[in-house]
């Protein structure tokens, strides 16, 4: 079993769920596009990873990274916990998960 597909899998499912929730709590257009957008970005990385491609490594570690800084920025302009700190938590998390993978392709 490939930890990463799957960690990317779960990660791109909870972005699809925030970006649905962010339309359906807030009626916001451009949460549920990039949600959308992200999220199956995402699901093309973890197939990637899971058949071996260091390119669905690469373009799931610049995806995580723009989700953090983004949500990072967020969380520091307005202090609200969920969605902002929530994100940049979990991303921060799958961020460190994914260097440690690239790492191990290094050695």
């Amino acid at each position: 079993m490939n930890y990463g597909s799957v960690v990317i899998g779960i990660y791109a499912l909870v972005v699809f769920i925030g970006g649905v929730t962010g339309f359906i709590i807030a009626h916001s257009h451009p949460s549920l596009i990039a949600g959308v957008i992200f999220s199956a970005l995402l699901a093309l990385c973890s197939y990637g990873i899971s058949k071996g491609s260091v390119l669905g490594l690469y373009g799931a570690i610049g995806l995580t990274a723009v989700l953090f800084l983004f949500f990072g920025g967020r969380y520091y302009s307005t202090h609200a916990m969920l969605p902002a700190g929530a994100m940049t938590l979990i991303s921060g998390g799958v961020l460190i998960f994914l260097f440690g993978l690239y790492r191990g392709l290094n050695k």
